[in-house]
């Protein structure tokens, strides 16, 4: 990976999964086996992205933990790994793991414990907060369903169902 344009994108992916929480390491090494499209060694992604072994390991076992990665097997003694997660795919679990671990116990609780606020003014802030984050949830499963519906279609056949 020496090219700059590979490694802009390696960086850039890097940045981005770092934002969704996954740390910038993880997201620099999905995006070096994305890009080669070939199984690579912890050792060989090491010498790839400069990262540490033990940092390499880490990540790269939270990217077999969340699907992005799988072992493909080995070169002598050393495991390989493969990207078998599109951009497409982790963009879907992102906003899964949003409305499943974030969004939905927080209406939840708001839902289940609205009455304990005695405070009118408090109770009518977290009813119009409860609201914006109902709606939230909403538009986040329809993008979702959209994504399940349209990821396959080629980029000119989404466009246009997208038009409609």
């Amino acid at each position: 990976m020496t090219d700059a344009v590979t490694m802009e994108f390696v960086q850039r992916l890097g940045r981005l999964t770092d934002k969704w929480g996954l740390g910038e390491c993880t997201g620099g090494l999905w995006g070096i086996l994305l890009v080669s499209g070939d199984a690579m060694t912890q050792e060989e992604l090491g010498k790839a992205s400069g990262y540490s072994p033990s940092l390499v390991s880490v990540a790269l076992s939270r990217l077999e933990e969340l699907g992005f990665v799988v072992a493909a097997g080995r070169r002598g003694r050393k495991r390989l790994y493969i990207a078998v997660f599109s951009f497409m795919d982790a963009l879907e679990s992102f906003l899964r793991r949003i409305v499943d671990n974030e969004v939905t116990p927080i209406v939840e609780n708001l839902s289940r414990r609205l009455q304990e606020i005695i405070d009118q003014k408090h109770r009518a802030n977290v009813e119009r907060l409860l609201e914006e984050f109902e709606k939230g949830k909403l538009f986040i499963t329809y993008i979702l369903s959209t994504m399940k519906k349209h990821k396959d279609l080629h980029l000119r056949e989404l466009e246009q169902a997208l038009q409609r």
